[in-house]
């Protein structure tokens, strides 16, 4: 039973509430932007209102990453809306005054109707004139953003523009990139850059767990990379169909992982005068640490329920080790 006087909890509570009735207001908004999409084209300031407001009740409700939330503000935007007024020649009565003195100059230049300038080829005044063609369009894009966009996203777009579009191309990008080795490389560069953060501000536990993800991620790679190899080393292991789930190595365990590659030589021992190391132990010591996820493996194995410096710079070294092996 909810204790109604516990003012946080209830707190807590309305939020859900709140991303529960964004939820079913998106659901809506889909119905109607599917409606629209029927229709053809000629209207796609409409379905711009909807991508904007479905991409902000996504985002607001947690399900639309930041990345994936610009992109689609951008997009709606630029691409949509921008892009319609352009062809429709909305802004013509601003550009035509312009592009009628570029042809003059051209003219006067002896460009033909079929010649181009590169902009490094561009006369002084042609330049002048170009970018108060550009000033135009720059405006007008400001605009559409001051009147469609959310606030946050319009500061962004006009204080920092240059993050801002930085932050949509990688929405972009993951929006439109299906190859699943070039996101496996993505979410490794992810997870090693919160390893640095975590390591950064002493949270070695974290910064522990996060380089034990990146190396199975690594592994990943190397076996999607290799997948005659890998094939060949599981027949040769006889591993029962029960560890082998897929065939595809993203569904497999880091335990399993670990074993494929040792048996196809990408963790070979290391020699020295007096020592050898054994990467493959090495690897499962790896495992172990990014296992410390889980409360009940620290409860039961570990004497300390924090990692202190020293240790983690074991773990370190020995990620470092692993890594630079399987990026071979």
């Amino acid at each position: 039973m909810i204790d109604k006087t516990n003012k946080e909890l209830l707190d807590v509570i309305a939020i859900f509430i709140s991303k529960a009735e964004s939820s079913d207001e998106t659901k809506k908004l889909v119905i109607e932007l599917k409606h629209l999409k029927n229709e053809g084209s000629g209207n796609d300031e409409a379905k711009a209102k909807l991508f904007l407001k479905i991409s902000e009740l996504l985002y607001n409700s947690s399900e639309l990453s930041k990345e994936g939330y610009y992109f689609y503000q951008r997009f709606s935007i630029e691409s949509l809306i921008f892009e319609s007024r352009m062809i429709n020649n909305v802004y013509d009565s601003e550009l035509n005054p312009i592009t009628d003195k570029m042809r003059l100059v051209e003219k006067k230049h002896g460009l033909n109707d079929d010649e181009y300038w590169t902009i490094e080829e561009y006369p002084p005044e042609y330049k002048k004139l170009n970018d108060e063609y550009e000033k135009v369009l720059d405006l007008n894009t400001e605009l559409l953003y001051k009147k469609y966009a959310p606030k946050e996203i319009y500061e962004q777009y006009v204080n920092n523009n240059s993050e801002f579009n930085e932050i949509a191309q990688k929405g972009h990008i993951a929006k439109n990139n299906k190859d699943e080795i070039e996101r496996l490389i993505e979410l490794s560069n992810v997870y090693q850059k919160e390893a640095e953060i975590s390591e950064k501000n002493q949270a070695f536990l974290a910064s522990s767990i996060l380089l034990g993800a990146t190396i199975e991620t690594k592994m990943i790679i190397k076996c999607l990379r290799n997948t005659t190899e890998i094939q060949t080393a599981i027949q040769k292991m006889g591993i029962p169909n029960k560890q082998i789930k897929s065939k595809n190595p993203v569904d497999w365990t880091l335990n399993t992982l670990i074993k494929v590659c040792d048996k196809c030589g990408w963790l070979p021992n290391i020699e020295s005068d007096k020592y050898t190391f054994k990467t493959n132990n090495i690897s499962h010591f790896l495992r172990l640490t990014r296992n410390l996820v889980h409360p009940g493996i620290i409860i039961k194995k570990e004497k300390t329920l924090s990692l202190d410096s020293q240790k983690f710079s074991t773990i370190k070294e020995s990620y470092k080790l692993i890594s630079l092996i399987i990026d071979n």
